[in-house]
């Protein structure tokens, strides 16, 4: 897979991973690492997209909120191309699982109570993340953390509902979440992820 040299005005120094819908690059500003993420599609009807204008839209309604990883910029395009794609720019962060490393077992259940409070006021505000697993929990700075909304439940979604027949995570997916996922419960959903998450990250699991 070529890198691309430049996406928008960010100039690509690495590819630091990607998935089905996305690819990750490193650059940079002129404070700081940057983790670009570029969405694969050119359709702005498809689900994926749908599902990038979800994840804009709750980083930018909780831009102030200290355990969300903040948007630096993004760029929703209505006729995305090859040159002009769909993306979304945040501070690089560490990975839980790196972050923790060399924690001990108190630190590890502390980083995971400090996440649960973030999905309280997530909660309370009617957002639900549904895609909890380590892989989308960092440590920024001082904080921990929660970041990649895509598969996030929001309290107006009329008009914008996700179709798919799968949302969250394999290894951290309750059983309604296999049987019928547009109609779970996505506040319980998250409560049986992030406890998954809890045991992974204490007990060193893979």
């Amino acid at each position: 897979m070529t890198t691309p040299e430049r996406i928008g005005r960010w100039e690509i120094i690495d590819r630091l991973g990607g998935g089905g819908n996305a690819e990750v690059y490193l650059t940079h500003d002129r404070e700081r690492e940057i983790a670009l993420k570029v969405l694969k599609t050119r359709r702005a009807d498809s689900e994926p997209y749908l599902r990038f204008r979800n994840e804009i839209d709750i980083l930018r309604r909780f831009e102030d909120e200290p355990g969300v990883l903040p948007i630096v910029d993004a760029s929703l395009p209505e006729r995305p191309s090859r040159s002009n794609p769909a993306w979304i720019a945040m501070p690089r962060a560490t990975l839980i699982r790196d972050a923790v490393e060399d924690a001990t077992l108190r630190q590890r259940v502390e980083a995971i109570a400090d996440i649960a409070e973030t999905l309280e006021h997530l909660a309370n505000a009617g957002v639900a993340h549904r895609d909890l697993k380590p892989d989308n929990l960092y440590r920024y700075g001082q904080r921990w953390v929660v970041g990649d909304f895509g598969l996030a439940h929001l309290p107006d979604e009329s008009g914008r509902r996700l179709t798919g027949s799968r949302l969250g995570p394999f290894g951290y997916m309750p059983d309604e979440l296999f049987a019928d996922a547009m109609n779970a419960d996505p506040f319980r959903a998250d409560v049986f992820q992030l406890g998954k998450c809890l045991l992974v990250i204490t007990s060193g699991l893979t």
